[in-house]
């Protein structure tokens, strides 16, 4: 993948967020390991893609283009998010907004972490989108599930249910 693409940096970020979160919140006693088993994934995280024909210069060549600075809006991919028409990100946005208002949604503080930098990253750059819609999901999984409760549990079904599946069916 690194090959192919840059955003492999942003694995490498998330890779430091889901170690932390990981850290943060594990008995204390598992803590000492849990570190030292994260350490040795980001060490071959970030060593596996110098495995390539570039070596260590596809790292160096993916922090020359991260730190373009006003460079980079020359790239449609690379600018702000443009609300001046509504779209589907905006729509997204502002239904997981209302429904998390809605519903009382609570998550943890390293999540609310991840979850706004991915947010600002997503506003700032069409192309983090993408990544904002990948990965808000799985770090709202199982908070909400723990909140709500399994589906089989639920003895009514509700318009909102229905609302959203077809929001995001679309």
């Amino acid at each position: 993948w690194s090959n192919l693409h840059g955003s492999f940096v942003f694995g490498l970020a998330l890779t430091v967020a889901m170690a932390v979160d990981a850290v943060w919140n594990a008995p204390k006693r598992e803590r000492i390991g849990l570190i030292r088993n994260w350490a040795a994934f980001g060490v071959i995280a970030v060593i596996a893609p110098c495995a390539s024909p570039y070596g260590w210069g596809l790292l160096v060549g993916a922090w020359r283009i991260l730190t373009l600075g006003d460079a980079l809006s020359m790239f449609t991919e690379w600018r702000p998010v443009d609300f001046g028409r509504i779209g589907v990100f905006e729509i997204g946005l502002l239904s997981g907004i209302g429904l998390a208002l809605l519903k009382g949604v609570t998550l943890p503080p390293l999540r609310i972490l991840t979850l706004l930098g991915l947010l600002h990253l997503a506003l700032s750059s069409v192309r983090h989108a993408d990544v904002l819609a990948c990965i808000a999901p799985l770090l709202l999984a199982a908070p909400l599930a723990s909140q709500f409760g399994h589906a089989e549990e639920r003895t009514h079904g509700g318009i909102l249910q229905i609302a959203l599946a077809v929001l995001l069916a679309a």
